[in-house]
C-alpha cells in the first residue's frame, strides 16, 4: 500500500502542476466587482496550517482521511492543538495515538517551524490580502518549500484562503468527472477536463465543482450536515468506486443468467 501511494504521489507531482497557469486567466484580479454567489473569503492561513487537514498530498481518499485524523486529534486533545502543543510530542506517540502514520514526522516539522520562527503564517496571511495572480504564485512557492506540501496540498491550502480559481484534483476528482460528466479522466488529463467543465464559472471554478459534488453526494445520502460521524466514510472516491463495481458485476451476472 506505501509502494502504491508512493507511486501515486509521485505520479501526481510530476503530471500536476497547481501552481499558477497565467494563461488560463487574463485578469490580474481575481476578485470581480461583482460576486455570482454569496461567498466570504476569509483569509485564515494560521488556522487552516494548525488543523492539518491538508497534509494528505497523495490522492487517495482524502476526505475520509480527513475526518478520520480530525476525530482521532479531537479523542485524543480535545480539540485541535496548536502548534506549540504538537512541537514538544514524540513523533511515535503522534502516529500511533491518533493513526498519522507518516504525517506524524511532517506535522511535528510544521509545528516546530511556526514555533521556532522559521515558518511566519502572519508573513503569509498579508500576501494573501489581495487575491491576484501574483500573490497566489508567490504563496503557492512559499507552500512548495514546506515538507508535505504537494501541488495538491497547495492547492487545497490556497484554495481554504480565498483563492477558488484552481481546482485541487485528486481520485476523487477523477470518480467524479466519470460519474456525472461521463470522462474517463487521468491523471495526466485532470486538469486540462476540469477546466474545459469549469472554466466558464472562472474565477469561482472550485466552487462551482465543489457546489456540484457536494450535490451528489446529499442526493445520495442524505444532507451531509445531518451525518454521523459513524457514515462519514461513505463520502470518498474509494466507497463509490465498489458500489460502481459492486454494480457492474451484478450487470455482468444478469447478463449471464438471461443468456
Amino acid at each position: 500500500m506505501l509502494v502504491q501511494n508512493q507511486q501515486t504521489k509521485a505520479d501526481a507531482e510530476s503530471h500536476s502542476d497547481l501552481a499558477i497557469n497565467s494563461e488560463k486567466i487574463n485578469t490580474e484580479n481575481l476578485t470581480p466587482s461583482f460576486l455570482p454567489i454569496e461567498v466570504e473569503a476569509e483569509h485564515a492561513l494560521g488556522e487552516n496550517l494548525r488543523c492539518f487537514q491538508t497534509l494528505d498530498e497523495t490522492g487517495e481518499d482524502n476526505l475520509q482521511f480527513a475526518h478520520g485524523m480530525e476525530s482521532n486529534v479531537c479523542k485524543q486533545f480535545g480539540n485541535f492543538p496548536s502548534p506549540k502543543e504538537l512541537a514538544n510530542l514524540d513523533e511515535n506517540f503522534l502516529a500511533k495515538r491518533c493513526s498519522l502514520g507518516y504525517r506524524a514526522g511532517r506535522i511535528l516539522k510544521l509545528a516546530q517551524g511556526i514555533v521556532e520562527g522559521r515558518i511566519q503564517l502572519t508573513q503569509l496571511e498579508e500576501v494573501c490580502k489581495e487575491a491576484s495572480l501574483s500573490s497566489y504564485g508567490m504563496l503557492a512557492a512559499q507552500l512548495s518549500q514546506l515538507d508535505g506540501f504537494g501541488p495538491f496540498t497547495c492547492a487545497n491550502v490556497l484554495m481554504c484562503m480565498g483563492f477558488y480559481h484552481v481546482i485541487p484534483t485528486d481520485s476523487e476528482t477523477l470518480r467524479h468527472l466519470k460519474q456525472v460528466h461521463a470522462r474517463k479522466s487521468t491523471i495526466q488529463t485532470v486538469e486540462r477536463d476540469v477546466e474545459v467543465i469549469y472554466g466558464k464559472y472562472a474565477p469561482f471554478q472550485f466552487l462551482a465543482y465543489w457546489a456540484e459534488l457536494w450535490n451528489f453526494y446529499e442526493q445520495r445520502f442524505g444532507r451531509l450536515s445531518q451525518l454521523p460521524p459513524s457514515d462519514y466514510k461513505l463520502i470518498t472516491a474509494s466507497n463509490m468506486r465498489m458500489k460502481a463495481i459492486h454494480q457492474t458485476k451484478r450487470g455482468k451476472a444478469s447478463c449471464v443468467k438471461l443468456a
